[in-house]
């Protein structure tokens, strides 16, 4: 059992990785369209319109997923300021409890998407604007983004428990 759940993590850990290796091209995409739109905005005099909304949806399906990278790392934006008056033992204890409540919060943001996800499919919802999609794709993106980030979180849960019970 422990070989399989072993296995899991390490394809989610390349899942993870070329996430973010596309949300790395992704930005060029952005930097690519923006730069579309200036050029013929003050070339043409002629603007092309779907670049905005195009860029809009791209950032959103990069926010997630590299949040999850970030957390892994610890590379997101902290505020310790009390934090850093702690002894060791609460500190550890501290992020344990973030890192539950994180647990708990980002599994009922994946479900509770699934659902909105799920219902704007059935009842063919469309994005408002000059790039009009299925806006169920859109929305599938945050109980994505959020499952991952709740790996993340549970791998947090592990690591902590096992420093306060000294096992790591």
């Amino acid at each position: 059992m422990h070989n399989f759940i072993s296995l899991l993590f390490r394809a989610y850990d390349k899942i993870l990785a070329g996430l973010v290796a596309v949300i790395s091209g992704l930005s060029i995409v952005i930097l690519l369209l923006i730069s579309l739109q200036v050029f013929s905005r003050y070339l043409t005099n002629n603007p092309v319109l779907w670049t905005t909304d195009a860029s809009v949806m791209l950032m959103l399906g990069m926010g997630l997923p590299g949040a999850a990278w970030l957390l892994r790392s610890d590379e997101h934006v902290q505020i310790d300021v009390v934090v850093n008056y702690l002894s060791e033992k609460k500190k550890l204890f501290l992020n344990l409890i973030t890192s539950v409540l994180g647990v708990f919060t980002c599994i009922a943001i994946t479900v509770s998407g699934l659902w909105v996800t799920h219902d704007q499919y059935a009842r063919g919802v469309k994005t408002v604007g000059d790039l009009q999609i299925p806006k169920f794709i859109l929305l599938a993106l945050i109980p994505l983004g959020t499952f991952f980030l709740a790996i993340e979180f549970i791998r947090k849960v592990k690591y902590y428990y096992g420093k306060l019970k000294g096992k790591n």
